[in-house]
């Protein structure tokens, strides 16, 4: 009977399913259908989030600032008053940070709309001075460029030269849009004064605001915060805590399938060539079931939970405690096989060789009270009472067994950190490399921000270049430079591991070359250049310095990229470390920059023009 039903079923599968031959040809023509929409989405995702995005968050970092000291001075206002402004909104940005780190991109979507809303005094009048720091201040404080990593990380981590390819285009946009800023905000402010640079704020704002609205990985941010705001109303029995940036990226708890959970009666359903192993009500009634929703496109799992209180058996105290419906979890479809680990079935239902069991079930065994439950079996229920919501990172669903097996859980060591805590905290090991990366962050940003909120001031009164966009292109040849540099060692010489192992094995000169320019003492050689041309920009030589100024962006963006790569080699693909590592970057970035801000305009106006660059060149 049991073959026959065997027999039964697999002829019923085999006229139901397509044939080996036609299922190649149908997906085919399937994925044939979906390329040029595919392609077309990726062209548009591409172009928002690693082109659009950084360019004009480039251009709102940098804009304002090719002019700022030139409106100051023209409306007599003191200078140490607008590096206040930049100690004060360089230290926000700090808090910002930290705080879009942990709750995630929703807030950054947040802060920015905040940031158009402060733009709308400044649209009034720029007559006060109140009105013109606010505008400073969000510009600085409330940007999305922590929200640009963590998207670009989302959209283009399926495989590394993906991210490689991305990462490094945003990073050039990035380039390209601040370092345009000097140009287009100093032509502004010549054609239009300041309200000219405000509007263009206000457009490149809303531009900003606009592609985060529509930013799927913003978009599962919100429904992760109104989720756990539905959870915190409903139930009382689980604490809720924010989404860390890290939780909406590709490899993290909450960045695969969605769950669906149903509540259903624990009824008994008969399966082709399933294993039933019926439970008395000493041991529990209860069972979990699992099943793949077939019908779904998005590849959703459905997770079964047991039916209400009152629509099942009571068990008896003695019963296995199982998990709460919002706590329920099932076990991996690779692990469900019978609670025994003595049953004769394996994972497809199958008798094992040996066992002599048949395709229907086990027998009662004497004095098993009729139950049908082995001795094994009930040994293996008492260990699967260690149930915890370690099982909610198990490992993928492959659709190839019946009966669910919950595997048992050692306890916890208490010596042992836990997953929270490996999330949150960098290893030990990193911890030194960490704190020279930042510190290397901090003073090349404190050198290059010294140039950059001077040299509007510094050309007019020491050089007498009065001409704020012919300054603003001197500023900006360095680093479109760089941009191009970076591009065409990107198309004609990429750098790869393969390579640099290479130069380590060959020995001789260029061994000794990869040893002193690899990765991390290329940061060594950085900071030598920026001694260097610190120093060059208090030589009273205008062709000097307009070469030591276009020098200084292109050794900017290059510090910026290799500080970025060393990120991204010392976080060994864990997107946690590389978002932590970033993090890190941003602070000492900000760092560097509220001290140079206030530095660069104190020693200016009250001890010496050359004084804020002999400082640069000491740190470094």
């Amino acid at each position: 009977m049991a073959g026959a039903n065997e027999s039964g079923a697999a002829t019923q599968a085999s006229e139901l399913a397509p044939n080996d031959a036609a299922k190649p040809a149908a997906a085919q023509d399937m994925e044939d259908l979906d390329a040029p929409r595919k392609g077309c989405r990726y062209r548009v995702k591409f172009l928002l989030v690693c082109v659009i995005l950084p360019v004009c968050n480039g251009l709102l970092c940098s804009m304002l600032w090719a002019a700022n000291s030139l409106h100051y001075q023209e409306q007599g206002w003191p200078l140490w008053r607008l590096g206040v402004i930049g100690l004060v909104s360089s230290m926000a940005r700090l808090v910002m940070t930290q705080l879009s780190n942990l709750f995630g991109p929703w807030f950054s979507l947040l802060i920015n709309i905040v940031h158009l809303g402060c733009l709308a005094p400044v649209l009034v009048t720029v007559q006060e001075e109140w009105y013109v720091a606010l505008q400073m201040f969000v510009s600085i404080c409330l940007d999305a460029v922590l929200t640009n990593d963590a998207i670009v990380f989302f959209h283009f981590s399926e495989s590394e030269s993906e991210a490689t390819y991305a990462t490094s285009c945003q990073l050039q946009c990035y380039v390209l849009g601040y370092a345009s800023a000097s140009t287009i905000g100093g032509a502004i402010y010549d054609l239009a004064r300041w309200p000219g640079v405000v509007i263009a704020h206000v457009c490149l704002q809303v531009v900003v605001c606009g592609v985060l609205v529509v930013e799927p990985c913003v978009h599962k941010s919100i429904a992760d915060l109104c989720r756990r705001c539905c959870r915190r109303c409903y139930s009382h029995t689980e604490d809720s805590k924010p989404t860390e940036m890290s939780s909406v990226l590709p490899g993290s708890e909450s960045a695969g399938m969605s769950i669906r959970v149903v509540a259903v009666p624990p009824t008994e359903q008969s399966l082709p060539g399933a294993v039933a192993e019926d439970l008395d009500q000493d041991h529990g009634a209860l069972r979990n079931r699992a099943r793949s929703s077939t019908n779904s496109e998005d590849g959703d799992v459905q997770k079964i939970v047991p039916a209400p209180s009152e629509d099942r058996p009571q068990p008896s105290p003695n019963t296995q405690a199982f998990l709460s419906p919002d706590q329920a979890v099932v076990a991996p479809w690779g692990n469900r096989l019978l609670f025994g680990s003595d049953s004769n079935y394996s994972e497809a239902g199958r008798p094992r060789a040996g066992s002599g069991g048949s395709s229907v079930g086990n027998r009662p065994r004497a004095g098993s009270g009729g139950s049908g439950v082995s001795y094994s079996s009930q040994q293996s229920l008492a260990k699967a009472k260690r149930v915890s919501e370690l099982l909610a990172q198990s490992i993928p669903p492959q659709r190839n067994s019946l009966v669910m097996r919950v595997p048992p859980v050692p306890p916890p060591d208490p010596s042992q950190p836990s997953d929270l805590d490996r999330r949150s905290r960098l290893p030990r090991s990193l911890w030194l490399p960490a704190f020279l990366a930042g510190l290397f962050s901090c003073v090349y940003n404190f050198a290059y921000v010294t140039e950059f909120v001077l040299f509007a001031i510094y050309f007019k009164e020491q050089h007498n270049w009065h001409s704020a966009t012919w300054a603003g292109v001197a500023q900006s040849s360095g680093d479109i430079l760089a941009a191009v540099i970076l591009q065409l060692i990107a198309r004609f010489a990429p750098p790869s591991p393969e390579k640099e192992q290479a130069g380590f094995d060959a020995g001789g000169a260029t061994r000794a070359w990869y040893s002193i320019s690899a990765k991390p003492y290329n940061l060594v050689w950085f900071c030598l250049w920026w001694v260097v041309l610190c120093l060059g920009m208090t030589v009273p030589n205008l062709p000097v310095v307009i070469v030591s100024q276009v020098v200084m962006g292109t050794l900017y963006v290059t510090c910026i990229q290799g500080a970025t790569k060393l990120n991204t080699y010392y976080s060994l693909g864990d997107a946690n470390v590389f978002i932590s590592l970033q993090l890190i970057k941003l602070n000492a970035e900000a760092v560097g920059m509220s001290l140079a801000t206030l530095t660069a305009m104190v020693l200016y106006e009250q001890v010496h023009p050359n004084a804020p660059f002999i400082l640069s060149a000491a740190l470094n």
